[in-house]
């Protein structure tokens, strides 16, 4: 069956909305500690990910790695005076997932999106595209790319609600 979803789009324009900002080395911990709600998710029913849930260190490596690349960035969306999402954002020909024909000549990636469980539904999530979106503009990029596992149904249905077309799928 379908495992893992590549989606492409055109970057439409957009505002950038407000409560969202790119992340600082002021907010490395709040990265790692709002890091491990992905794998968690996907450890659940229906997705089953056998990659275990990444431990702190494991999440501030990432993170360092991430702040260590100046064509990486970081976009947090704030509420209440706390980081409750994050979208990273590189350009597509640093990503090892996405080669051939998926991976479209000068493509921003969007490599990671994570928000907190708590406020999901909320509109954070469609901030943070809506900044990555005007982000990539911004830096010249005209096609964005992202991936998704199929069985995380929030993200089969989120990122085609977006506008990106499926344009390969892995199956197992």
């Amino acid at each position: 069956g379908a495992q893992h979803a590549h989606g492409v789009m055109e970057v439409p324009e957009r505002e950038w909305p407000r409560g969202v900002r790119e992340a600082t080395e002021d907010d490395i911990e709040a990265l790692v500690a709002i890091g491990p709600f992905l794998s968690r998710h996907q450890l659940r029913s229906p997705v089953f990910s056998r990659h275990p849930e990444q431990t702190p260190d494991e999440v501030r490596v990432d993170v360092l790695d991430d702040f260590a690349h100046d064509r990486v960035v970081n976009l947090v969306s704030e509420s209440d005076g706390r980081i409750t999402g994050n979208f990273a954002l590189s350009p597509v020909e640093m990503s090892d997932a996405h080669t051939g024909l998926a991976r479209p000549p000068g493509a921003a990636l969007l490599a990671w999106a994570v928000t907190d469980p708590e406020i999901q539904g909320s509109g954070v999530g469609l901030a943070l595209t809506d900044a990555s979106f005007a982000w990539a503009r911004a830096h010249g990029y005209e096609t964005m790319v992202v991936d998704w596992r199929v069985t995380n149904l929030i993200a089969s249905r989120f990122w085609p609600r977006r506008g990106f077309r499926t344009s390969f799928l892995r199956v197992h």
